[in-house]
């Protein structure tokens, strides 16, 4: 089930995003700012929130820079949908770093 959390929601936003990528790669929460960070050797990926809602995403195609409101988790489908006023973007786990997640565990 997805859960949509407001940047105002600090800490439960930050203990969402660091379920969410639990072992994914990197993962670093603050009061200033959630990041995470794929491991060298898989695929290059990133994706962080800053406290002012600015969003920064890497992909191995594109990458964006914007700023949102509220955030809508969805472990299932491995997706984090950003939500603003005006715009939307959808960020997506790529496949092999939940392939070597399964095998981990």
């Amino acid at each position: 089930m997805a859960e949509r959390i407001a940047r105002a929601q600090w800490t439960n936003l930050a203990k969402t995003f660091t379920e969410f990528f639990d072992g994914l790669g990197v993962v670093n929460a603050d009061k200033e700012l959630l990041s995470f960070h794929s491991h060298s050797h898989h695929v290059q990926t990133g994706f962080s929130i800053h406290s002012n809602g600015l969003v920064n995403a890497s992909m191995p195609l594109h990458g964006l820079q914007s700023k949102f409101e509220e955030f809508e988790f969805h472990p299932t489908s491995h997706l984090i949908i950003c939500h603003a006023e005006a715009s939307t973007y959808t960020y997506k786990v790529p496949d092999v770093l939940l392939t070597n997640r399964r095998q981990r565990s």
